[in-house]
């Protein structure tokens, strides 16, 4: 057993990015021998190699427990697990879920989640925070004029971005509103969205907004280059596990 597991969902783009950044700072500190697992599948033939396992997956009820298991499976083969988490809120505790309370402990992402999650009486080790790898951002605004050209915008538009799935806690019907109330106010501003087609559809009659229905579909570098496209960005969530609101 020599490597370090990172475990995250198929599903979820922004978790990916989350496994994706806790590889590249291992790497970084000298452990290369690391591999990302899409799935809580916990067969065993996956871990045999395994020393540790980091497991990224949100606190909900609906999410959490396969993951749950996996961490409970290979602590109970000997491996190390870190199960780093999130939540948005308010905590639902369900029917039979106290062995999740019992068995295991938590790396939280803030200060608001270590508190969301105790007050549901899980256990948490300790808060890490999300950090953001700026370098490789700033590494593509070279691409900026070419995604502007390419969104028919000039270079004199003042742009306001957006970037999110289609969630409801993301905001996009509290979104639409404000770009509504800007196109009267100040039609030259231009706003450029990109999420998928569910949040798209909250846009419609927004004749100031620039919609990319593409969420985790694009490639790292366009998704990078349009944050220099933007002159100002807006999030919009109504609730992200960093305390918001």
């Amino acid at each position: 057993m020599h490597s370090i597991a990172v475990v995250t969902s198929n599903r979820s783009v922004s978790l990916q990015r989350v496994a994706a950044e806790i590889i590249y700072v291992l790497k970084r500190n000298g452990i290369h021998n690391v591999k990302l697992v899409l799935s809580a599948d916990a067969n065993p033939a996956l871990y045999r190699d395994v020393y540790a396992a980091i497991i990224v997956m949100t606190f909900d009820p609906a999410w959490v427990t396969p993951y749950a298991f996996l961490a409970r499976e290979l602590r109970s083969r000997g491996r190390k697990v870190l199960f780093y988490t999130t939540t948005e809120g308010r905590i639902k505790r369900v029917h039979g879920d106290q062995w999740i309370y019992r068995d295991l402990s938590f790396v939280a992402n803030s200060e608001y989640t270590k508190e969301k999650l105790e007050e549901a009486g899980a256990r948490v080790d300790t808060v890490v925070y999300h950090g953001i790898k700026v370098d490789g951002v700033r590494a593509f605004r070279w691409k900026a004029r070419q995604l502007r050209q390419k969104l028919g915008l000039s270079e004199s538009d003042f742009v306001v971005g957006y970037i999110a799935a289609g969630y409801m806690r993301k905001g996009h019907e509290v979104f639409a509103e404000v770009c509504r109330i800007v196109q009267e106010r100040d039609p030259s501003i231009k706003f450029v969205v990109l999420t998928d087609s569910k949040g798209a559809q909250k846009y419609q009659g927004c004749d100031n907004v620039l919609l990319i229905p593409d969420f985790g579909k694009l490639s790292q570098d366009v998704v990078y280059g349009l944050y220099h496209v933007f002159d100002l960005y807006a999030q919009a969530s109504l609730s992200e596990g960093f305390g918001l609101p």
